[in-house]
């Protein structure tokens, strides 16, 4: 945890500190860190119909990230959230607090919003009524066909949510209690802090690209780092050192990295003589976020990458929320720079990891038993843990 006279950036240093003398201490022998054991998994966990819709339902009771804080920097700005089941409107109120509801008006159960944007107000489009940032009911059309001694307040419908440090979190039930994220994270919290994402930017909307193939197998490439360089040999895969990573594990969250190639240079070299670090790292937000900060697509610009994997429709469909963040201090970047390299990173990770996904389904779809078992490695302990905590909360086995 960090020191109460620490702030939030200095903890972030101390620790790319203690990472980099972790990662220059593997490279010579390309060792990596291993958990205690392999583990076995039953094929099945990715083709069981009975899983998958336990699955689709944990997504409308667990707490999630919907959006970062400054995609609804200003009131009225309202981020429309789809994926985790019923479909969700986040805004700011006038207040500067944010607010989450159902899409979803009280009166005949129209969907409000369509899409993100500013609105001073919400409007439902079926009957014309309209309610503030608050969800409360504004004016309506022919209002007496509406009075009655028993007729309830008829306000929007809340979601648990909850604003922290740059990040909302809700949870996509109605009445479902209130969200406390430092006992959500854990002691991931000071790590999650350090990324001081109040000051991060979206470099353009988020992407959503829908995938076919199970869910979990678009996650799990985001769980390890041990495929990098192979599957990403055609793109970044040639700046990290191959086959060495770090990992942690944080309750149910989990964090890895492999060292770039610069690294070795500092094989032998005094640390008081290295220089100073940059903090880089994969974190793995249960139940479904990947949120990475590194320089490794050009070596030169540190980009925030939030990737959001969810069930589909069916078993065999997979979506996928990406968006891409810069600091406010990197103005020596350009606009379309970000863009380009937002570009580059997206196609990377659905030509290669969504690509090798996909394989991997196609194969499963008519050869998966109980018998042909999956093994996660000593070398992928936030995987094994991402998958221990997944079965833990549905409540069903793995193996």
């Amino acid at each position: 945890m960090t020191d109460s006279k620490t702030t939030p950036a200095e903890f972030l240093k101390e620790e790319a500190r203690r990472m980099q003398r972790r990662l220059v201490a593997h490279i010579p022998e390309r060792s990596a860190d291993l958990c205690a054991a392999p583990m076995e998994v039953a094929s099945t966990i990715y083709t069981d119909p009975a899983r998958f819709e336990a699955e689709r339902k944990l997504f409308r009771s667990v707490v999630q990230i919907a959006c970062l804080s400054n995609e609804i920097q200003h009131p009225g700005d309202c981020v429309v959230f789809d994926a985790a089941g019923p479909s969700i409107i986040v805004t700011r109120n006038n207040r500067g607090e944010a607010q989450a509801f159902l899409n979803m008006c009280p009166h005949r159960g129209s969907r409000l919003l369509s899409d993100s944007g500013n609105n001073e107000s919400i409007f439902c489009p079926f009957h014309g009524w309209r309610f503030n940032l608050d969800g409360q009911l504004l004016r309506r059309s022919r209002a007496d066909a509406f009075e009655s001694e028993q007729e309830p307040e008829r306000s929007l419908i809340p979601v648990p949510v909850a604003e922290w440090h740059g990040l909302i979190f809700i949870r996509a039930t109605p009445s479902s209690g209130a969200i406390d994220v430092d006992a959500f994270l854990g002691d991931m919290a000071p790590i999650v802090r350090g990324l001081e994402l109040e000051h991060v930017f979206p470099v353009k909307t988020p992407i959503k690209v829908t995938v076919n193939t199970n869910w979990k197998l678009n996650l799990d490439t985001f769980c390890e780092g041990y495929h990098v360089p192979t599957v990403h040999k055609p793109s970044f895969g040639g700046s990290v050192v191959p086959y060495v990573t770090i990992q942690d594990l944080y309750g149910i969250h989990g964090r890895y990295i492999g060292p770039a190639t610069e690294l070795k240079e500092l094989v032998d070299v005094p640390e008081s003589e290295w220089p100073e670090p940059t903090y880089s790292a994969t974190q793995i937000l249960f139940p479904n976020a990947s949120l990475t900060l590194t320089d490794a697509i050009d070596k030169n610009t540190p980009m925030l990458t939030l990737f959001r994997l969810f069930p589909g429709e069916h078993i065999g469909q997979s979506l996928c929320l990406m968006t891409s963040y810069v600091h406010s201090t990197a103005s020596h970047v350009s606009q379309s720079e970000l863009e380009a390299l937002t570009d580059m990173l997206m196609q990377a990770v659905i030509d290669e990891d969504y690509g090798n996904a996909c394989n991997t389904w196609q194969g499963l779809q008519h050869g998966a038993s109980d018998e042909i078992r999956f093994v996660f490695g000593r070398n992928e302990a936030v995987l094994q843990n991402y998958h221990r905590a997944l079965a833990s909360e549905l409540g069903m086995p793995i193996d």
